[in-house]
């Protein structure tokens, strides 16, 4: 998992609510773009550069749809639930009560710091490391 967002039907409520009456009105591009520069901390400007155009270039109505769709979201019982290796590559963003490998037992976690939520596009080196270790894990794991 890259730098999942965890169980978000765990935020207040009102919290939520606001957001998504934001996203629906007039004021979107301004919200959907204050809430990304907050994800994007920490970006390299070349990723900042690349998510922002994709994000303009996606309709409204695909953005709203999948954040409702987040904030509705429990990934614990469905996680909890997966018996093959998993791995979370997390930022210090997501590190929070309720990211996913504080809610799993069995989900173990890297920390990646020094990225935007778009970890594999600030540091495509260390994370390919990273991943590439825990394939290797995996792989001898099933050897032995």
């Amino acid at each position: 998992l890259a730098d999942p967002s965890g169980d978000s039907t765990q935020l207040p409520a009102d919290e939520i609510n606001g957001m998504l009456m934001a996203l629906d009105s007039p004021a979107y591009q301004q919200v959907i773009e204050g809430y990304w520069q907050q994800i994007l901390a920490r970006a390299t400007e070349k990723t900042a550069v690349q998510v922002l155009q994709d994000l303009r270039h996606t309709p409204n109505t695909t953005v709203v749809n999948c954040m409702k769709q987040l904030v509705a979201y429990n990934p614990t019982d469905d996680l909890r639930q997966v018996t093959a290796p998993m791995l979370s590559v997390n930022t210090p963003l997501t590190d929070l009560p309720i990211a996913m490998h504080k809610l799993v037992d069995h989900l173990p976690h890297v920390r990646l710091e020094g990225t935007s939520h778009w970890l594999q596009m600030d540091k495509p080196a260390e994370f390919n490391n990273i991943l590439t270790q825990f394939v290797e894990s995996v792989v001898n794991s099933a050897l032995n």
